[in-house]
C-alpha cells in the first residue's frame, strides 16, 4: 500500500509540474516568433544596405574605368 501511496504522490507532483511548464509553453513560443521576427526584419534591412552600397560601389568602379 506505502508503493502505491508513493506512486501517486509523485504522480501528482509531475501532473502539477507539467501543468506549470504547459503554462508558460505559448509564453516562450511567442518569444521565439517575435524574436525570429525582428531578426528577419532585421535582416532584411541589411540585406537592402548592403546591395545598395555594392551598387553604389559597382557604379562608382565603372565611372573610373570609362
Amino acid at each position: 500500500m506505502d508503493l502505491a501511496t508513493g506512486f501517486s504522490t509523485a504522480g501528482m507532483f509531475l501532473v502539477v509540474v507539467a501543468g506549470v511548464l504547459a503554462f508558460f509553453l505559448p509564453f516562450y513560443v511567442m518569444g521565439i516568433y517575435n524574436e525570429s521576427k525582428k531578426t528577419n526584419k532585421n535582416l532584411q534591412t541589411m540585406s537592402s544596405l548592403l546591395a545598395d552600397v555594392l551598387d553604389k560601389g559597382s557604379r562608382s568602379s565603372e565611372k573610373r574605368i570609362s
